[in-house]
């Protein structure tokens, strides 16, 4: 969840909501799908959507455009308390050569009483966004994902996540792990990495602990996406920590 900021008259907490499900994968067979938005809290609550093409420019960060291939209804929805209500979406077309991505943004909007009383004052309201993978699935998926490059540069290890596959890759787990030349693990660093989108070339680093590197032998780069498991290593030497 993402959370932004409005200005508002009274103070108010952001609502309670869930959303189900948190991925949509679509395909040309199965063109539409229901995506159900939960109000778990004791006032109504409104949402607004908005669908965006997703893609990853050459450092690996986020992109979004708008779009108008994904169809779907209500753009705007209020939920009472304690119910649920249905968004139904889908595409114009499908089944290309390499996976469409996207974007369904849901909204929380301020309630609509904070909005008449709006001008009287400013105090904080916290509302929450949530971006739901939208994946259209190409007529022939491939998965080929591998590391490269992995190397050390002034304390920091820096590798590369290439994606030549059609479909994108969900890593599950990404950990860099330090050795000593007797094969003694040193650290073992989590890397925050998702999605890896078709065709894309991801570059990522970390920093190495500093107590460990002068004694660092070999870095390793494990990643573990949706049953695939793939490691890469590289010798180093203490000279490359400075």
């Amino acid at each position: 969840m993402l959370a932004s900021i409005a200005l508002a008259s009274g103070a108010a907490a952001a609502g309670e909501f869930a959303i189900l499900p948190l991925r949509i994968e679509l395909s040309a067979q199965q063109r539409a799908a229901q995506l159900a938005i939960r109000n778990d809290d004791q006032a109504p609550l409104r949402m607004q959507l908005r669908a965006m093409r997703w893609r990853q420019d050459q450092t690996g960060r986020d992109v979004y455009e708008p779009t108008d291939d994904l169809v779907y209804f209500p753009r705007a929805v209020e939920v009472p308390a304690g119910e649920s209500r249905i968004v139904r979406l889908g595409i114009r077309a499908g089944g290309g050569s390499v996976e469409e991505a996207y974007r369904l943004f849901v909204t929380e909007l301020p309630p609509a009483d904070v909005d008449a009383t709006a001008r009287s004052g400013a105090t904080v309201q916290v509302v929450l966004e949530v971006g739901v993978p939208v994946f259209v699935a190409p007529l022939r998926p491939e998965r080929k994902l591998q590391i490269e490059d992995v190397q050390l540069r002034d304390g920091t290890a820096r590798w590369i996540v290439r994606n030549d596959g059609s479909v994108h890759l969900r890593a599950e787990r990404i950990e860099l792990i330090g050795t000593d030349a007797a094969g003694t693990v040193l650290f073992t660093e989590p890397v925050d990495a998702r999605y890896v989108l078709a065709g894309v070339t991801r570059p990522m680093q970390a920093p190495v602990p500093r107590e460990a590197c002068p004694r660092l032998a070999t870095l390793r780069v494990v990643l573990t996406a949706e049953r695939l498991e793939l490691a890469r290593g590289v010798d180093v030497a203490a000279t490359q920590c400075r």
